[in-house]
């Protein structure tokens, strides 16, 4: 929807859609220095605006901290570490989670249509139907997942618990969240 006005780069961080795995623990401002990294060797200039979904958004904020940005949009931050929350063991996956991610491992292997439909699985059976683009998007999304990065950023700090960090963020920032 951005392209027509914007140029639109969308980096995969490290260990992430079609990049290559993890083969050791990184941290998420290492991320955030990955993206300056491009950032830089792109020569963009300081109009520059970062949306981040997700774990993305807590980059972007570190990003944010990192370079001087027009503007900012956290989309769906963790707004909450809830593993730490419910006091989870973050060496092991929570029970509740493993028919989740059992469902996103089955996605690698699916030809694209059994993987639209295995992919419901994913979704409230109660939720309204997504537009195709973003539901076949957030589908693709899934297939790349990896367990090995959800249990090692589940034991990282996330931005919202980093007060001294979100200091830093002077740019004009939206945050957009359905979480209550």
């Amino acid at each position: 929807a951005l392209e027509s006005d914007y140029d639109v780069i969308m980096p995969d961080v490290r260990g992430h859609g079609k990049s290559s795995p993890m083969v050791y623990q990184l941290q998420r401002d290492q991320m955030a220095d990955d993206v300056l990294d491009l950032v830089e060797a792109l020569g963009i200039g300081r109009d520059l605006r970062v949306i981040g979904h997700s774990m993305g958004a807590d980059i972007a904020g570190r990003l944010a901290t990192k370079i001087d940005l027009e503007g900012l949009i956290l989309v769906d931050p963790a707004l909450r570490n809830f593993p730490k929350l419910l006091k989870l063991d973050t060496g092991e996956m929570p029970s509740w989670m493993e028919p989740i991610i059992d469902t996103m491992k089955s996605l690698k292997s699916l030809p694209h249509q059994q993987r639209m439909i295995e992919g419901l699985k994913l979704i409230q059976p109660t939720a309204p139907l997504w537009d195709e683009i973003d539901y076949v998007t957030f589908i693709e999304a899934n297939a790349q997942f990896e367990t090995s990065n959800y249990m090692h950023f589940m034991k990282t700090e996330f931005l919202i618990e980093q007060p001294n960090v979100i200091g830093k963020i002077a740019c004009p920032t939206l945050l957009l969240s359905a979480k209550q």
